[in-house]
């Protein structure tokens, strides 16, 4: 029967069936491919609308154009580029496609299949045919071909379904023609020893039946033959591959090797290649761009097995972000990859994302594949079979790890096994090679991991064997002791925190950890302890909005297994007052949590936290504007405080600058400050583990504060760098929008550059945001609404500010009136007048002055003068410069000799310059 044919270049196209050749080799594309370039092809040279090719090609369905885009991208590869470089196929954007090559019609017969004759020394090709395209693979085949070109066998190893068979039968074909005596492929896995060996080469030969002593007759009927031999499955044959194919390249000059299997095949002089998964959209991007995601191979695979399957319509772009996740929670693997592909039109794309981890292992792969692949949990049984009672055992409990791990994970699982440390080097060694486990070279030292698919068929096993148990309470062990040797290591560098969760501790492996326990009783303290050791792992990985409900399941688990009162309860409240202060400051609850801990921590006689309890209450009494308060508790650290512990010595200073400072005692503040200073940089990596912040930073940016107060501006701003500067070597929110929201913000007002300050508002409000902290989001919006008031004091815009006023507590009170002078309230004036705002009351004092009813005093020049003149002896009495100088240009408009001369210069000199940006 003969078939219209379509000639152009190397390429011929088919019309009955429709197939597409070149040079003589069918090339795989899908039928909605090749109609498409049949239409084109018909064509060629004119432009083929978008809705032309989809009413031909598609002329019951309603699909959209992304279906075409994807079938032209394809056809494109194949295709490639015309002798003048340009693409076969143009795009036309908006209008459609034209195929731009000559086309040549005739009528011919169809290609023949070649047949294998049995003849000696006759060209033999026992290939399989491909249906479906190979995608991304082209680069890896043409590694493998220069590869090949130096060794006379080449070993392609890789865990089930990563596609090496059909990597194998395609880098073949590209060689086949190198070989008078074409290609062999032989199936090794029905073989069950080395004399099964050689009786399955033969038979594929076909050679007559030799029983048992079939090596002699093969060797002699390989050795005048130029022959590739492609020996597929041998994992479980992989010694008796190795001794066969060395006796081979020794005996038959001709005769070349390709072999599959999922260990290493050591052939001496074979070239080894680890065939890996497809690659994914980049791991650090949750939601990849169209372009991004569409450039993965894995996503190409999926999209274009998916379409095979689909019905016309089905397929939206918009289904791009599920379709990323399910290839990213199949590894790129391949094998699974097409079998969620196949499925997704019974199941639809969410359906595979979200539903149960395992449920890829179970789903039948169909009958286009060997017996081999009745499912994906049965190609990875096979594969489990052939490993040692030691191995499996050991690779069931590393299950247990969510992510990356290294040899002391891998020891600490093994430990119930009983191994010597040299015997679970060498199981790890027969895993990595049985590509069980997966070894990432580029930490050091080196850490493994487990494909998605091999770890949930482990944890099966796991379960089924009834130590899934034992395994979890030795992996949460594992866990606490890293974290606690982190914690404990003074040497630690200040941007370290970071680093744990890629090299020392996977945060994933704690999460996974943490919540496997959530449903199972008991093991209450073990839980508590693993929350309390990853603290500054949570913290560094800004995950505080998660790790707040762990803790609370901790004290609950304690309190139901009667273990409240105990040590781990006590650290267990602290960190609770810590997370609470990033969502609400201070609250009933987050007092009661702390005055617990010190209770718990003064009956078990724990020195360092009931220290960490009354700091934490002196920062209560700090936001609530109790600046007096603040002392007394400093006075009870000092009586419990080390005076040879330098950490302590510099917590001290640290606490005594902003306890002075809020106080009004300025002059003192400073002195405190740069004591406390030395001491921070000297001892940040101890400060950072013992409080989970970066004190250096909030000690600078303390003192740049009362620096600007004090009118000194250049110090002020020089300190405010190195505090900024501290922050971006190291990822923690919490310190970051402490500094932001207490000191940059205000610093960048107070020197008239407002619109650095915006810009700081910003980045505080996305701190707060993206980390869930309610509590400097609001005081953002607070900032923000000030800042616009300075600019638009009307009415409305007031009465917005007034409300985010309102929802502050103290110290930020009088902090946003020195931001905006509108806002000055009667509470704040009162405190001033009667000296309780420290720091902050001449300016105040003169924001009143500014608007005295909305302090609620008469607005009569003897009222405005008594409090600027209040104002101006408070802030001589503290050193505050600043507020002195803005005190008197305030008085200026009451009394024209009340400004000295040189004043107005002075002021001048208190802006930053407007290029100094932070």
């Amino acid at each position: 029967m003969s078939s219209t044919l379509l000639r152009f270049d190397a390429f011929e196209l088919h019309d009955e069936p429709l197939s597409l050749f070149k040079d003589g080799a069918p090339c795989a594309l899908g039928n909605k491919a090749l109609r498409i370039l049949r239409v084109l092809a018909e064509a060629a040279g004119c432009l083929v609308s978008h809705e032309d090719l989809l009413r031909k090609v598609w002329p019951a369905g309603d699909v959209g154009k992304g279906n075409l885009r994807v079938h032209v991208h394809a056809l494109q590869k194949t295709l490639g580029l015309a002798a003048d470089g340009r693409p076969r196929i143009i795009n036309q954007p908006g209008q459609g496609y034209r195929f731009v090559q000559d086309v040549v019609s005739s009528d011919v017969p169809p290609p023949q299949a070649a047949t294998a004759p049995a003849a000696r020394g006759a060209r033999r090709s026992q290939l399989p045919a491909r249906v479906t395209r190979l995608v991304a693979r082209g680069k890896t085949i043409d590694s493998m071909v220069d590869a090949f070109a130096s060794a006379r066998a080449l070993v392609i190893s890789g865990a089930g379904g990563t596609g090496k068979t059909s990597i194998a039968v395609a880098l073949a074909e590209r060689l086949a023609p190198d070989f008078r005596d074409g290609v062999c492929l032989v199936d090794v896995s029905g073989a069950d020893d080395g004399r099964g060996l050689a009786r399955a080469v033969a038979a594929a030969l076909g050679l007559p039946s030799a029983g048992d002593n079939a090596e002699p007759q093969l060797l002699d009927a390989l050795q005048p033959l130029q022959l590739l031999l492609l020996l597929d499955n041998c994992e479980h044959l992989a010694l008796e591959v190795a001794r066969l194919g060395d006796l081979l390249l020794a005996t038959c000059a001709g005769v070349r090797l390709l072999v599959t299997s999922r260990c290493g095949v050591r052939v001496h002089g074979a070239r080894g290649w680890r065939l890996a998964p497809l690659e994914l959209p980049r791991s650090d991007v949750m939601a990849p761009t169209p372009a991004e995601a569409l450039s993965s191979p894995a996503v190409q695979l999926f999209i274009e097995r998916a379409l095979d399957s689909l019905p016309p319509g089905q397929w939206q772009p918009q289904f791009l972000g599920e379709i990323v996740d399910v290839c990213r929670r199949l590894d790129g693997l391949p094998l699974a990859i097409e079998l969620a592909a196949t499925y997704a039109r019974t199941l639809g794309f969410a359906a595979l994302r979200d539903g149960p981890h395992d449920r890829i292992l179970r789903l039948p792969l169909g009958p286009r594949t060997n017996a081999r692949h009745t499912s994906l949990g049965a190609l990875l049984d096979r594969g489990w079979g052939l490993l040692r009672s030691q191995a499996t055992e050991l690779l069931a409990r590393l299950a247990v790890f969510e992510g990356l791990f290294d040899l002391e994970g891998v020891a600490a699982l093994a430990r119930p096994l009983d191994l010597a440390l040299g015997d679970t080097v060498a199981l790890l060694e027969e895993l990595v090679d049985g590509s069980w486990i997966v070894a990432e070279r580029q930490h050091a030292p080196w850490q493994y991991r487990m494909l998605r698919t091999t770890r949930l068929h482990a944890l099966t096993r796991l379960r089924a064997h009834g130590t899934e148990l034992r395994a979890r309470r030795d992996h949460a062990i594992h866990l606490c002791s890293r974290l606690q040797a982190c914690e404990s290591n003074s040497a630690l560098p200040e941007d370290a925190t970071p680093s744990w969760a890629i090299q020392a501790v996977a945060i994933d492996d704690v999460r996974a950890a943490l919540d496997w326990f959530t449903n199972q009783p008991g093991d209450s303290a073990l839980v508590a302890e693993l929350t309390i050791a990853s603290a500054p792992l949570w913290s560094g990985a800004a995950r505080l909005g998660q790790f707040a409900a762990r803790v609370e399941s901790a004290l609950r688990r304690l309190a139901d297994e009667g273990l409240a009162g105990g040590e781990q309860e006590m650290k267990l409240r602290m960190l609770k007052a810590a997370l609470e202060f990033n969502v609400v400051a201070t609250s009933p609850e987050r007092t009661w949590a702390l005055r617990r801990a010190l209770f718990i921590a003064r009956e078990r006689g724990a020195r360092g936290v009931e220290m960490t309890a009354l700091w934490n209450m002196m920062r209560v009494e700090n936001i609530l504007g109790n600046y007096d308060a603040m002392t007394g508790y400093i006075d009870q650290i000092v009586a419990l405080a080390d005076t040879n512990d330098e950490f302590e010595t510099a917590l001290i200073f640290r606490l005594r600058a902003l306890a002075e400072s809020r106080c009004g005692r300025l002059r003192q503040s400073l002195m405190f400050g740069k004591e406390a200073i030395r001491y921070a940089r000297a001892q940040a990596s101890i400060h950072r583990a013992r409080l989970g912040y970066n004190p250096h930073a909030a000690t600078m940016a303390n003192q740049a504060l009362t620096l600007f107060v004090c009118g000194r501006i250049a110090e002020s701003r020089d300190a405010l760098d190195a505090a900024l500067a501290g922050l971006s070597s190291m990822r923690n929110p919490a310190s970051l929008c402490y500094v932001l929201a207490d000191n940059a913000v205000p610093l960048a007002v107070w020197a008239g550059d407002l619109a650095l300050a915006r810009s700081r508002i910003e980045r505080l409000a996305e701190t707060a945001h993206e980390h869930g902290f309610p509590f400097y989001s609001d005081l953002a919006q607070a900032h923000a609404l000030a800042l616009q008031v300075r600019q638009d004091p009307s009415p409305a815009m007031l009465a917005r500010a007034r409300s985010a006023f309102a929802r502050q507590h103290q110290f930020h009170k009088e902090l946003l009136i020195t931001i905006a002078p509108d806002l000055v309230d009667a509470v704040s004036v009162d405190r001033a007048r009667r000296g309780r705002s420290g720091w902050s009351s001449a300016e105040i004092l003169r924001a009143a002055a500014l608007h005295p009813v909305a302090a609620g005093l008469p607005a009569t020049p003897a009222i405005r003068r008594a409090l600027l003149s209040e104002a101006a002896s408070t802030a001589a009495r503290q050193g505050a410069a600043t507020w002195e100088i803005l005190v008197r240009q305030a008085s200026l408009p009451l009394d024209a000799d009340a400004m000295p001369r040189g004043v107005g210069a002075a002021a001048l000199e208190l802006r930053v310059p407007k290029d100094a940006r932070h």
